[in-house]
């Protein structure tokens, strides 16, 4: 039977686990953090006893794969504005502020590199979002041109 953390042990899995946290790597600051007392070594030796236990590192792909949701939601999130953003500068036809959304979204689709090195024997394998949104830009593009 898998052993329960206590309360203290779930906060220092938290605080330790946290991917971008204050406290993420550090263990002496994660038992702080989680309420554990003492100086610095005994921190650090409560650390290291916590990360020995099983049950207490297996939390971490579930603290980690929390994060990433929350930052792929934020992706999703930013993306949808840039989409909203040059829907209603097409609709304002301000120029300027489409390009720099298309710049944007293409920085995020990896188009092109900072270095200016865009070469055409370099190919770019899109998955299906990317590819979708590579076809809208295309498609905004088509419209520029026709105006």
């Amino acid at each position: 039977m898998a052993n329960k953390l206590t309360e203290k042990q779930d906060l220092f899995a938290k605080a330790y686990y946290t991917i971008g946290g204050k406290t993420f790597g550090n263990g002496q600051e994660s038992a702080r953090v989680a309420g554990y007392q003492g100086n610095n070594d005994v921190l650090k030796n409560q650390a290291c006893e916590n990360l020995t236990k099983g049950y207490i590192t297996d939390r971490k792909q579930a603290i980690q794969a929390k994060t990433e949701k929350i930052a792929a939601l934020s992706i999703e999130t930013v993306l949808n504005q840039l989409s909203n953003a040059i829907a209603v500068a097409i609709t304002n036809k301000d120029l300027p502020a489409i390009a720099r959304i298309s710049e944007l979204q293409g920085k995020y689709l990896s188009m092109w590199s900072e270095r200016g090195d865009n070469s055409q024997e370099e190919k770019v394998k899109l998955d299906e979002q990317q590819s979708i949104e590579a076809n809208r830009l295309a498609n905004i593009r088509l419209m520029e041109d026709a105006s």
